[in-house]
């Protein structure tokens, strides 16, 4: 992904052959699949205490990570 935001050129974003648009309905598509798919099926599958550990665990890892995004 990073690669691929390096490689735009901010001045053909206008352009209608430009890739952006088509990597923002991708983008939007995984983060649907995320929240309505993947999401759902964690909290039928694992009982709220698991869950409650599992936030724990990423806040900390989250918390604990280099700052990934320079936008």
């Amino acid at each position: 992904m990073r690669a691929f935001m390096r490689g735009l050129d901010p001045d053909r974003v206008a352009e209608p052959d430009h890739p952006l648009p088509a990597f923002g309905h991708l983008l939007k598509a995984h983060i649907h699949k995320e929240e309505r798919q993947l999401f759902e099926q964690m909290q039928a599958a694992c009982a709220p205490a698991e869950l409650e550990a599992l936030g724990a665990r990423v806040a900390a890892a989250h918390d604990a990570a280099e700052p990934a995004c320079e936008v």
